[in-house]
């Protein structure tokens, strides 16, 4: 039997680069302080790849979020689109 697919999680472009502006961070540092590359960073920040549950909590931290919607917005799953 399947599990049903979950939505993706996909990076909020510009809310992202908002939250370095403000923050005063650079794309460097935040993938330095999530334990990802920055090649996975940049894939992310160009909507070319979902982010994972762990990575969105760590980004969530990282950036001072509290709410997953504003860095974060939700579509279906590949498949199912």
């Amino acid at each position: 039997m399947r599990h049903p697919a979950r939505p993706v999680a996909m990076l909020r472009q510009e809310a992202f680069w908002q939250r370095l502006n403000v923050l005063g961070r650079s794309q460097n540092w935040v993938a330095r302080e999530a334990g990802i590359s920055r090649g996975y960073l940049s894939m992310l920040a160009n909507g070319k790849r979902a982010a994972s549950g762990r990575v969105r909590r760590g980004l969530m931290r990282i950036l001072e979020v509290e709410d997953v919607h504003e860095l974060f917005c939700f579509r279906p799953p590949p498949d199912e689109a």
